[in-house]
């Protein structure tokens, strides 16, 4: 059974700055920014410049010319720049674009995803709040059909009712607990959403 001094102690937990979906949502919205301008970098020309030395030997005899390599006698160089330029400019443009879309959409994600989590936490609070003054309430009413149901039986022991009241009398009693009951499922369904923003309690 529920323990009705356990629900009647429910508070709203402390909530979080982010939930681990909006975190999530915000390192999706990193890496789109990222990916976008790393796909912008790939797309640009490229400018090396390179250079090489080397020692050569100049001798016919194998291991004179070893041996000359590592006099510096015959040194040669070579010094250079290599440029690569992408010359689809209409599909370099067209990924840009695409790239820059990308990251806008994962910020709109995120944004969508900041407004929901707020907009869920307020929204939970607030049936949270109702729903403990609906419950309070279907207390109060429960309270009242058993008395009324008391007060029956007693008038039927007297011989001053009748059976049938009897049990239109319990019935009403047994709608007012499950009434209850729902509304006691509502706040733990409830709270157990709040918990979900990060509460320790």
């Amino acid at each position: 059974p529920l323990n009705q001094d356990v629900m009647k102690g429910f508070q709203i937990p402390k909530r979080k700055e982010l939930r681990d979906d909006v975190k999530a949502a915000e390192a999706r919205q990193r890496l789109a920014a990222a990916t976008a301008r790393l796909g912008a970098e790939r797309n640009k020309p490229v400018v090396d410049v390179f250079g090489t030395a080397g020692l050569n030997g100049r001798d016919p005899s194998v291991s004179e010319s070893v041996d000359e390599s590592w006099s510096g006698d015959h040194p040669n160089y070579t010094v250079g720049v290599r440029m690569t330029v992408p010359l689809d400019f209409g599909t370099l443009s067209d990924d840009r674009r695409a790239y820059s879309q990308e990251a806008v959409a994962a910020e709109i994600a995120y944004r969508r995803t900041v407004f929901e989590h707020d907009r869920l936490w307020n929204d939970l609070t607030k049936r949270f709040n109702e729903t403990q003054k609906r419950l309070a309430l279907a207390r109060k009413i429960e309270a009242a059909q058993k008395e009324k149901l008391e007060y029956e039986r007693l008038r039927h022991r007297r011989g001053r009712s009748t059976t049938f009241q009897i049990v239109q009398f319990e019935q009403e009693n047994a709608a007012a607990q499950l009434s209850r009951i729902r509304v006691q499922a509502e706040v733990l369904n409830i709270f157990a959403q709040l918990k979900t923003f990060g509460s320790d309690q």
